[in-house]
């Protein structure tokens, strides 16, 4: 007799196209286990910067104060990333991907995707 098969399973945090105006973020957040893997591919028409954090460091990024960021791109138009997740914080208070369009003037349009599987 077989036991029931286990399937790994992928959760679809985005996978959206957005247009972001100059100075102004859009976030999503997260819950995942310590261990789970985050695939995020990301591609805009002009550079933005991308944050991962948990959410003390969010906030204290929103404040314009010091923080740590699990993962920080800089002026980017594309990447893809493989992440383990290794900050016990994230499954506590939520984990937050940050696309923030640090231009003055050029508004940016951004395809993301983010998945998480255990």
């Amino acid at each position: 007799m077989e036991g029931p098969s286990l399937q790994s399973y992928n959760t679809v945090i985005a996978d959206e196209t957005i247009t972001i105006p100059a100075g102004y973020y859009k976030y999503y957040k997260s819950a995942p286990d310590i261990g789970d893997i985050l695939d995020i591919s990301l591609t805009a028409t002009q550079d933005v910067d991308f944050y991962l954090f948990d959410e003390d460091n969010f906030w204290k990024w929103r404040q314009g104060k010091d923080f740590t960021a699990d993962m920080a791109v800089y002026d980017v138009s594309s990447f893809s990333r493989t992440f383990e997740v290794g900050n016990p914080n994230f499954r506590e208070t939520g984990c937050f991907f940050v696309i923030y369009n640090p231009h003055t003037q050029d508004n940016s349009s951004i395809t993301i995707k983010i998945t998480q599987s255990p």
